[in-house]
């Protein structure tokens, strides 16, 4: 999928960011990938502006795929 900022400021702003930062630091994506940092709660709405962070979240969604792995409550 091509990087579209519409598409990924709508995304931003439905996604569970916390969540979504727990999660790569669980999978060690930003040490083993070099996936940069998500900035921490509260975002500030001038973040679904930035074009570093658009772009990385696109890295981050579109790009990247979990082929094994196993869900824990």
């Amino acid at each position: 999928m091509e990087y579209s900022k519409p598409l990924m400021q709508r995304l931003a702003e439905k996604l569970d960011l916390d969540a979504l930062r727990v999660t790569l630091a669980d999978l060690k994506w930003e040490e083993e990938f070099g996936v940069k940092p998500l900035p921490e709660s509260p975002i500030a709405p001038e973040v679904f502006e930035d074009e570093d962070f658009l772009m990385n979240l696109h890295d981050i969604c579109c790009k990247r795929h979990i082929t094994e792995g196993a869900l824990l409550c």
